[in-house]
């Protein structure tokens, strides 16, 4: 596949960017502060925004210097849920950024710092994967942007590592691990919205999304990977290496294609990659492997959007890919 780079200004202070999925709408957290003394409070911002970046609405939220930054999933209708996860709890606001009512998962005052609350959101849907050190397994609730529970069970693995969901088709993807005694073991399930096993396959991700192509890639830092949503069996599979970090991946519905870096180095309490790569794979074979990025750099993403086609956004940069 022939590409061209373009690189591109774009004006982004974001310090996590979650990307637009395929809803209207879109969120950016920002985190403004940098206490780190008892009663100073720290300032996270919501902005949502619409397909053309137009700011629909930023919300404030004070959270106090010891307390893990909360997470923001928007909703098809701009609505917004922030996610906490030292006391399992979710705000829900409506799509003007008012508040509409806090969500408990073990009831109120369930503190704990520790805690691992992981969710993805897709049109009217959220799903919340809980894992607690006191849990057997992980708790799962899906829940709609009217603060309605839809269902609840509980899931085998003892950590939850990534979760994707993909409302159309009402499939739930799980990755997680447990400890066996002697080694960890990692895997990935496929759920329908009722909790019933569609499929596992060996691999885990920390980062999925389900392809309207019907397949779902997904990848953790070393590995990525695509499965066939007919069979759930892995089609497709890169790793990046012992001495290499994978960012993101992505398919075009024929091809893999991973972005990949150097190891990072922690520099002033900040991770800084290097040697920014875009590699393209077909059947397990490289197809093409290039040089993007030689300089330092904080994140990298893909991004894509029709008719602009695959981007790589680079901390304040869009490299235009197709």
């Amino acid at each position: 596949m022939k590409r061209r780079l373009i690189i591109a200004l774009l004006v982004l202070i974001a310090v996590n960017l979650f990307g637009i999925n395929k809803n209207r709408y879109s969120v950016e957290r920002i985190i403004l502060g940098s206490a780190d003394n008892p009663g100073i409070t720290n300032t996270v911002r919501f902005k949502v925004t619409n397909a053309d970046q137009g700011l629909v609405y930023a919300l404030d939220i004070p959270v106090d210097y010891d307390l893990p930054y909360p997470e923001g999933y928007v909703f098809e209708d701009a609505s917004l849920a922030v996610v906490w996860s030292y006391d399992a709890s979710v705000d829900f606001y409506d799509a003007e950024g008012h508040t509409v009512k806090k969500h408990f998962i073990l009831g109120e005052n369930n503190i704990e710092y520790e805690r691992s609350l992981m969710a993805a959101a897709d049109g009217e849907t959220l799903v919340l994967a809980l894992s607690d050190a006191n849990f057997t397994g992980s708790k799962i609730q899906i829940i709609n942007s009217s603060t309605k529970l839809l269902g609840e069970w509980n899931s085998e693995y003892k950590n939850i590592t990534g979760i994707a969901f993909e409302n159309d088709r009402k499939i739930i993807a799980l990755s997680g691990y447990n400890f066996n005694g002697n080694n960890f073991e990692f895997s990935s399930s496929f759920l329908s919205s009722d909790g019933q096993l569609l499929g596992v396959v060996e691999n885990s991700f920390r980062k999925g999304k389900f392809d309207v192509s019907g397949v779902f890639t997904a990848h953790d830092n070393r590995k990525a990977f695509i499965v066939t949503l007919n069979s759930y069996e892995i089609i497709e599979k890169f790793n990046a290496g012992e001495n290499a970090i994978l960012l993101d991946s992505y398919t075009d519905g024929v091809n893999l294609i991973a972005a990949v870096a150097s190891k990072p180095e922690l520099v002033k309490g900040e991770w800084l990659y290097k040697n920014l790569q875009v590699v393209e794979l077909r059947n397990s074979k490289v197809l093409q492997r290039r040089s993007v990025l030689s300089t330092t750099f904080h994140q990298a993403n893909f991004t894509t959007s029709h008719p602009v086609g695959l981007q790589i956004t680079v901390d304040d940069f869009v490299i235009q890919l197709d």
